[in-house]
């Protein structure tokens, strides 16, 4: 972030490349035009590995440019919202809250070239607080006129990031080809009546195995398997489109072992379904990430999906 604008090029690189012997996996940022001086006084200051090349790589590459990132910030307080913009805080990214009024108001992708949707219920974002329960501009949520607009802002190149639960919002409100597997079998949520018969499926708070394509972009720095915060997340089924624009599995959970620590019911329900999915729409993209990657700003191990997922909707 430091270096984005008049400091440097930044570019990232599509597959991996050699220098010297190295190899350098996709994803690895490469810098053209910042001082020596500069990148020592980064690596110093933040704990980097920066080297050089002899040469520029012959990769393809895509650059990273200052773009306009918004975090969507609910009337109906949202925990994850708070962690979610210390942490882009902490990690300097350049960007504003947006709320429901302003989300009803349109024109977005005039304003925004990735939105942010923190972890929340779908009757959170669209429904918001009922009428007579608080003043008037802070009741309603975004309404079906601020979800066609979210649907415009996608359509007309825009990148929407969900996180976790809100991840629902999307699949349900912007018609993507992708359901929930896990909607019939997990437990009911805190304000919904209990079902007489035991549930199938639990796991309130617990590390799972993910297997990831790190050679996608939203998962560039990714091992191939690592553990991940599953939260009272969803799990993911994907379809075929007529539109050759199919959503793209980036993460999902393995065929076996999958807990690593804490607890698990029903493992089977999650055997090699997604947890991350890209989906077109329109001249955009939706990216599911759908589990705490940044819960309460603990996992540094899945902080870059949530980062990656940033440039990936401000690149060229």
């Amino acid at each position: 972030h430091r270096l984005l604008g008049d400091r440097g090029v930044v570019r990232r690189a599509k597959e991996s490349c050699g220098d010297g012997g190295k190899v350098h996996p996709g994803g690895t940022v490469l810098v053209r035009g910042a001082s020596a001086s500069i990148m020592t006084s980064l690596s110093k200051e933040l704990h980097l590995t920066i080297g050089g090349v002899g040469v520029r790589p012959s990769v393809e590459t895509m650059r990273v440019k200052p773009r306009k990132v918004a975090l969507y910030n609910s009337w109906v307080a949202s925990m994850d919202e708070g962690w979610t913009r210390w942490l882009l805080e902490q990690f300097e990214f350049d960007f504003v809250n947006v709320s429901d009024a302003e989300i009803r108001a349109g024109a977005l992708r005039n304003r925004f070239d990735v939105i942010v949707f923190p972890s929340q219920s779908r009757n959170a974002i669209v429904e918001g607080h009922r009428k007579g329960t608080l003043p008037p501009q802070f009741v309603g949520g975004l309404s079906p006129a601020g979800v066609r607009n979210i649907k415009s802002f996608v359509e007309e190149g825009g990148t929407l990031v969900t996180l976790n639960t809100a991840c629902l919002f999307a699949v349900s409100e912007l018609g993507l080809p992708v359901n929930d597997v896990l909607k019939d079998v997990r437990p009911p949520g805190r304000r919904e009546p209990p079902k007489k018969e035991p549930p199938k499926f639990a796991c309130p708070g617990s590390l799972l195995t993910m297997t990831f394509d790190n050679g996608h972009p939203v998962a560039y720095g990714m091992p191939e398997e690592a553990p991940a915060m599953f939260n009272r997340s969803p799990a993911f089924g994907t379809h075929p489109t007529f539109e050759n624009k199919a959503p793209v599995v980036v993460a999902k959970y393995p065929d076996k072992d999958l807990l690593r620590s804490g607890y698990l019911l029903g493992e089977r329900y999650l055997k090699n379904k997604a947890s991350v999915v890209e989906v077109p729409l329109g001249q955009g993209r939706v990216i599911l990430l759908g589990f705490g990657v940044q819960n309460r700003a603990q996992p540094h191990a899945t902080f870059k999906l949530l980062f990656n997922s940033i440039y990936y909707g401000s690149s060229e």
